[in-house]
């Protein structure tokens, strides 16, 4: 695995045999309820007697066969967090993380000022601004970093985040110009043309395109809409299926908001649905009841679109045009 810094792995191998190297000792756990909900009665009722629940949460587990975690993950990790940066860039990266540390779900007590989910979000975003300083932090991976926290070791969360950069291409929305963010809205506003004709119509009569409507989901993975504890489901679809899944639960809440969106009388009524996370969730839960998120995940997980179209275009997309070099 060819790391981003300058960090050779033998070093990190003699440095943890001689004894030399000091570990961040871990005091964030993760906080999810998936393994209580996925259980029978049993064992939700009675758990502290007969102790048979695992400890990580078996989405999670799902996950780890998607990471970039080497097996010896934990020490690349410390290593990062030990190495001392200095230059402008990384500079730059820790005050960006310093002011999105309170905006990481401000309404969640595990990551308030102080609590073990900031410290650890703090060090996983940190880390990763090292892992890739030639792209450092930007805003959006703290909602990301910090909805992998919620289910995952710490590090765990950082080879997820990791994996998901590099093998899901989220990287591209991060780098200048923001080339995947286009590329993920041209795809998205011919999906709209094809699956919801109507809607797109609408949307061109008021001005609205879809890199408007994308555009935080496509940067959060609806992390910014999506409650932290319901994000687990939006995680597992996109390890299930990547950027394929993003535009199926797309396509999949225009279409329940659809008549709600062809009411809409200016562009500006339409963000004030989409890009607000209580009148989004209040819409959806109006729509179709408790259990949104996950009932949004199955559906657009069986929504049926031309995958290997959406693939052909990922890969004659260029990062440096922003254009597909389709012939």
């Amino acid at each position: 695995m060819e790391l981003r810094s300058s960090i050779q792995l033998p070093s990190r191998y003699k440095l943890f045999k001689t004894g030399t190297y000091s570990f961040t000792e871990e005091t964030h756990t993760p906080q999810c309820n998936c393994n209580a909900e996925n259980s029978n009665f049993l064992s939700r009722n009675y758990k502290a007697l007969f102790n048979f629940l695992p400890t990580d949460c078996w989405r999670c587990k799902t996950w780890q066969v998607k990471s970039k975690n080497p097996g010896c993950g934990a020490i690349i990790y410390n290593e990062l967090i030990n190495t001392c940066f200095e230059n402008s860039y990384y500079t730059e990266s820790v005050q960006q993380i310093e002011l999105d540390l309170g905006r990481t779900f401000p309404g969640i007590k595990h990551f308030r000022k102080g609590s073990p989910g900031r410290e650890a979000l703090r060090r996983v975003l940190t880390a990763f601004s090292k892992y890739d300083p030639q792209l450092g932090y930007v805003q959006g991976m703290n909602f990301i970093a910090g909805a992998l926290l919620w289910h995952s070791s710490e590090v765990e969360a950082f080879w997820f985040l990791v994996g998901l950069m590099e093998d899901f291409e989220l990287r591209d929305n991060f780098l200048p110009n923001m080339p995947g963010l286009n590329k993920h809205a041209q795809i998205t506003e011919l999906l709209i043309f094809e699956k919801l004709p109507e809607l797109h119509r609408k949307f061109a009569e008021i001005s609205v395109s879809a890199d408007i409507v994308i555009t935080d989901w496509c940067f959060t993975l609806f992390a910014n809409v999506v409650k932290v504890n319901d994000m687990g489901c939006v995680l597992s679809g996109f390890f299930e299926a990547g950027w394929v899944f993003f535009y199926k639960l797309v396509l999949v809440i225009l279409y329940k908001l659809q008549p709600l969106l062809l009411s809409c009388a200016e562009s500006w009524d339409v963000l004030t649905l989409l890009k607000s996370s209580q009148n989004l969730t209040r819409a959806l839960t109006r729509k179709l009841g408790t259990g949104v998120w996950s009932s949004l995940v199955k559906e657009a997980l069986n929504l049926s679109l031309d995958e290997k179209y959406i693939k052909y275009l990922h890969m004659n997309f260029s990062t440096e045009t922003a254009l597909f070099k389709i012939t």
